[in-house]
Parts: C-alpha cells; structure tokens; sequence
C-alpha cells in the first residue's frame, strides 16, 4: 500500500527450512534508499531442519515518489533475490463539513449543499451548529470562515492561521436573525488546506401579513401603502 512521506512501511519476512538438515545463513543484505534490515539472523547463522527464522523490511522515505530496491538471501547452497518495490505520498489534509439540521440530524455537506435554517418568527434568531472535521492525515490550516448575506453572522469561528488536526474537528455556528417577512439566502465560505468549500444558506421568515380596506358608504376598496 502507498506509505506516507516520513511514515515507516514494515513487511515481515519468513525464511523456512524444510530439509532434514539444519543450513546456515551466509548473508541477508538489502539495497535501495530508504529500505532497512531488523531482526535479520547474523551470518553464519544456523535454520535447524523443519525451522524457520523471521525479520522485517522497513521502508522509510522523505520525498514523493516511487523507490525502489532488492532483497539478497544467501543461504544454504542457494543465493535469493528479491525486487523491493515502494511508493511514496505526501499525506494531505481532508476536511468534511457538516451542521445539524432542525430535526437533530448531523449532515455531511458536500461542495455546494445548501444549510437550511428553521422558518423563523421576524426579529427571532435561529441559529444552526457547523462542524468541520479533519479526516485527512495531515493537519489543514484554517485559512478563511466567512458567511455572506443579509441578516447572518458567524459565532466561535476559528481564527485564520488556526491548525485543525488530522483526526479533529471544531464547531462554530451560523446565526440568522431576520429583519423582514420572506426568503432570505446568502453563503458560508470554508477555506481549509488546499480546500475551499462554499454551501449557500437558504432561510425563510414568518411572521404577520396585514391587509387594508377602505370602505366608504357600501362601498369598499383596497387600500394599498401610498394611497391617499
């Protein structure tokens, strides 16, 4: 499997003797940069018969790529080689976003979900949780949280520069309070990582809806804002 730049790779190697004889083992070496021997028996060793002795292969490397190198067992009458074969990725980061809906419910957003918001009474606050996640291995750094649009506000918003970890996450909320009867949108920016991700806010408002009339002798007429 591919192995993280810096992260240790082990295999484990087994070698067995099924002759009736015990064989000794003259050399086990390995080439190639970044591979290493643990545990592996010293020359002149000996594999009783029916035996079998174990070490390990571990790969470590600092940079991106493939590697590659050979494996050398001499032993008994027979001399062995093997191909080491390795690749190398830089660990990234992976942020997830999601908030609880009205019912209680965590959802995953992915890019471009809208966050939807209780209907709201005017000049009442509803408020939803955000939570950002790193399920990357490597730590992501918190550049931007913003939202946009009339009536919403962000709270508990981590500073740009912050370090979410790999394996963390961190909760901030969105707040809408709205100052008209109607549909309200607007959008809530994260820019994590190498990730920027935007999911629009889609809200509406209720509250009362009067209506005029004018009536004058039996007769009655809408009587609309302006109207003399």
């Amino acid at each position: 499997a591919p192995t993280a730049v810096g992260t240790p790779a082990v295999v484990t190697v087994d070698i067995a003797n099924p002759q009736p004889q015990s064989v000794t083992v003259n050399s086990i070496a390995v080439s190639g940069a970044g591979f290493q021997l643990s545990g592996a028996p010293l020359p002149g060793s000996n594999i009783s018969a029916g035996g079998d002795v174990r070490f390990t292969v571990q790969f470590t490397s600092q940079q991106n790529g493939s590697a590659s190198g050979s494996l050398n067992i001499n032993a008994g009458n027979q001399n062995l080689n093997f191909s080491l074969s390795a690749q190398v990725v830089v660990p990234t980061s992976n942020v997830v976003v999601t908030y609880i809906d009205a019912n209680g419910n965590a959802v995953v957003l992915a890019q471009g979900s809208t966050i939807t918001f209780p209907t709201t009474a005017l000049g009442t606050p509803a408020v939803v949780t955000v939570d950002m996640a790193n399920r990357g291995a490597q730590s992501a750094i918190v550049n931007t949280v913003a939202v946009s649009g009339t009536g919403f506000q962000l709270s508990g918003v981590p500073l740009p520069g912050s370090v979410l970890a790999a394996g963390s996450d961190l909760r901030f909320t969105v707040q809408f309070t709205p100052t008209q009867i109607g549909s309200a949108s607007g959008s809530l920016n994260v820019n994590a990582g190498s990730q920027n991700l935007s999911f629009p806010l889609s809200a509406q408002t209720a509250g009362p809806a009067f209506t005029y009339q004018l009536q004058i002798g039996k007769t009655t007429a809408a009587l609309l804002p302006g109207q003399t």
